[in-house]
């Protein structure tokens, strides 16, 4: 069992054989070699997508910088505009 919080040792890890990995885009899975899998029925009723809590972590300092900040702006609208 690997547990990490690192996507890239996510990503590794599956790509080595390890396991599966839930990756954000499916460039990101394809540019790490990775294939895509259908879940059976079963798993995904027993094992839905995580979409109740989403961290989203940044350094103090790099707040106030403008492209970050825009960036922020827009997962947190895009975040409220799901909910609703």
């Amino acid at each position: 069992m690997l547990r990490t919080s690192s996507l890239a040792a996510q990503i590794a890890a599956a790509a080595s054989g390890l396991g599966v990995a839930l990756v954000p885009s499916h460039l990101v899975a394809r540019t790490a070699g990775l294939a895509p899998i259908r879940l059976a029925r079963p798993l995904l009723l027993r094992a839905p997508l995580p979409i109740e809590d989403v961290w989203l972590v940044g350094h103090r300092a790099l707040r106030d910088v403008p492209r970050v900040a825009a960036v922020w702006s827009h997962l947190l609208s895009l975040s409220a505009s799901l909910r609703s």
